[in-house]
């Protein structure tokens, strides 16, 4: 295009030199030729550069999701049996969208309800037991409930397969053991569980 625009010019030049009676036949004649030549170029161009096709890039991003919510968040018994009883504490829904994720249950006192009198620190033991007969046990059995360790790792379960949208749900207790031939100590005893979902 820069190339055959000076062209022109410079034809248009001599012209005016060469005979000045013919400024307006020379000049329409130029311009009609340019606009030929350039929308010729255009045409060109405009053919040569044209896509056949096109691509469009597509990605998606799946953000994990990984909860635990309990149903009851406190339990108090106002009189405890010094025979033992066991104690319903709801129920844990956990959801993962991990294939691979670990329940964990641990208590700040190690499976024992604790009371401070005078000095002095009483005990009071109890097993944990969740899941059940229909659900499946995640922790304990039917029988019996588990010792909960006062850290994360010493009461885990492992699995391989996603939980529903929905999530799974578990029913929760704790046995809480007898006296024995003894008698506990009055006082408020009390310990805290911890119950979460973790991904590797």
């Amino acid at each position: 295009m820069p190339i055959i625009f000076i062209s022109k010019l410079a034809v248009y030049a001599v012209a005016i030199k060469k005979c000045p009676q013919q400024i307006a036949v020379a000049k329409e004649f130029s311009m009609k030729k340019f606009a030929l030549v350039s929308l010729f170029a255009l045409a060109v161009l405009g053919f040569a550069s044209a896509a056949t096709s096109g691509s469009i890039s597509l990605s998606g991003i799946v953000l994990g999701r990984l909860s635990v919510s309990l149903s009851h968040y406190s339990f108090t018994d106002m009189e405890l049996n010094q025979d033992g009883e066991t104690w319903d504490l709801g129920t844990a829904t956990f959801i993962s969208n991990y294939r691979n994720y670990s329940i964990s249950v641990y208590s700040t006192n190690a499976s024992n309800l604790k009371a401070t009198i005078e000095s002095t620190v009483y005990s009071i033991p109890y097993t944990f037991v969740m899941g059940d007969s229909t659900d499946g046990y995640v922790f304990g059995t039917s029988e019996a409930g588990v010792t909960l360790t006062n850290e994360a790792s010493g009461n885990t379960h492992s699995y391989t397969v996603r939980t529903p949208k929905a999530g799974i749900t578990y029913d929760m207790k704790v046995i809480v053991a007898s006296s024995g031939n003894d008698q506990w100590e009055p006082g408020t005893y009390t310990d805290s569980i911890t119950v979460q979902i973790s991904h590797p």
